[in-house]
C-alpha cells in the first residue's frame, strides 16, 4: 500500500470523479484509477460506487477515509517539523586552509540584512584535506575550500560519492607576497621562479601540502616558519624586510597592511599557480528553503560561480 495511493483515493471521494480528481492532482485519470483498484485488491472489498452524479464512498470506504485524513495529517506534521527543525538551525560554513577573500564576509553581512531569519555561522577545520573533513563531519551542510584546478577530478568524484556537490566561488592564484622593501619588490622586471633560489618561504599549512611545492624544491627554496594564522603572516610581511609568503592573490582584499603599502604582492611569471576557491554543499533535494536562499545570495555575489557536479 502506497502513500500516494491514499492520497489519489481521498481526492476522488473529494471531488466525486475519477477525471476531476485527476486533474486536480495533474495526473492522468488511469493513474487514479490504477491506484484506487489496488487498494481496493489489497483490501479485498470495494471502497467506491458508482452513481448517477459520480462515485461515492462506500461503507468501507468511509472508514478508510477517515483513517487516511488521520494518517496524511501526520505525514504532513512530521514533513512541518522536520523543516521547522531544518530552517531553526544555523547554515554553519565549515572554512579548511586558506582563507577566502573578504567578500565572503561582505557576502554574510548582507544575507543577515536581507534575510534576518537566517543565522549563517563559521567552523574551522585545520585539514588541508577539505573534502574528507567534511564528508567525515556528521554537522557538515556548506564547506570553503581552496582546491587547485589538476585536483578537481578526484575532488568531484569524491563529493559525488558522499552526495554533496561542488561549485566554483571564484578562480584565484598564488602569488608571491612580501614587504614592500624587499629587494624583489623593488625590482623592475618580471619576478620569475629562478629569483626565489634558495630563498625562506613562510607557509600557512605544512609546506609539503602546498600544492605547488614541487616547483619551489626545484629552485632550492627553504621552508620558513608555519603560520596557522592568516593576519600572523601579514603581520610579519609588514614588519619583516626579509619575508616572503605565497597567499592567494584575493586574500588581500581589505587588509590594512596591503592597503597601507606595507605588503605588496607579484606574481611569478613564469610559473603560474592557479586555484579554485570550492564550495562543498548537499544534493539539492537536501537543502531546506533556509538553505536555498543562501545558496542564490552566494550566486549572486560571487558571478564566476558555476557548478561542478
Amino acid at each position: 500500500m502506497q502513500l500516494e495511493h491514499l492520497r489519489y483515493f481521498q481526492a476522488v471521494a473529494k471531488y466525486g470523479s475519477m477525471n476531476k480528481a485527476a486533474q486536480a492532482l495533474f495526473c492522468s485519470q488511469p493513474t487514479i484509477t490504477n491506484a484506487v483498484k489496488s487498494l481496493e485488491e489489497e483490501l479485498e472489498a470495494p471502497l467506491l460506487m458508482r452513481t448517477g452524479k459520480g462515485v461515492v464512498p462506500t461503507a468501507l470506504g468511509n472508514a478508510v477515509l477517515q483513517d487516511v485524513g488521520l494518517i496524511l495529517g501526520y505525514l504532513d506534521r512530521w514533513k512541518q517539523l522536520a523543516q521547522d527543525n531544518s530552517e531553526n538551525n544555523p547554515i554553519v560554513i565549515t572554512l579548511t586552509g586558506t582563507a577566502p577573500r573578504y567578500d565572503l564576509v561582505k557576502c554574510i553581512l548582507a544575507i543577515r540584512r536581507s534575510h534576518p531569519e537566517i543565522c549563517v555561522k563559521l567552523q574551522h577545520s585545520p585539514s588541508m584535506q577539505g573534502e574528507i573533513t567534511f564528508a567525515n563531519n556528521s554537522d557538515f551542510r556548506f564547506g570553503i575550500s581552496y582546491r587547485i584546478p589538476r585536483h578537481m577530478s578526484s575532488t568531484i568524484r569524491f563529493a559525488m560519492q558522499h552526495g554533496m556537490q561542488v561549485a566554483l566561488l571564484q578562480k584565484d592564484e598564488f602569488v608571491l607576497f612580501m614587504n614592500s622593501e624587499h629587494p624583489l619588490a623593488q625590482k623592475t622586471q618580471d619576478l620569475v621562479l629562478e629569483d626565489l633560489r634558495g630563498r625562506d618561504i613562510m607557509f600557512f599549512q605544512d609546506p609539503l601540502k602546498f600544492p605547488y611545492i614541487r616547483n619551489l624544491d626545484r629552485i632550492q627554496c627553504k621552508y620558513g616558519i608555519q603560520m596557522w594564522h592568516e593576519e600572523n603572516i601579514l603581520l610579519t610581511l609588514a614588519l619583516e624586510k626579509d619575508a616572503l609568503a605565497f597567499r592567494p592573490r584575493r586574500t588581500a582584499d581589505h587588509r590594512q597592511y596591503v592597503m597601507d603599502g606595507q605588503v605588496c604582492l607579484r606574481p611569478v611569471v613564469d610559473c603560474p599557480m592557479p586555484v579554485n576557491l570550492c564550495l562543498f554543499y548537499p544534493e539539492t533535494e537536501r537543502l531546506s528553503q533556509h538553505e536555498r536562499i543562501f545558496l542564490r545570495c552566494l550566486k549572486e555575489y560571487y558571478p564566476e560561480f558555476q557548478v561542478f557536479v
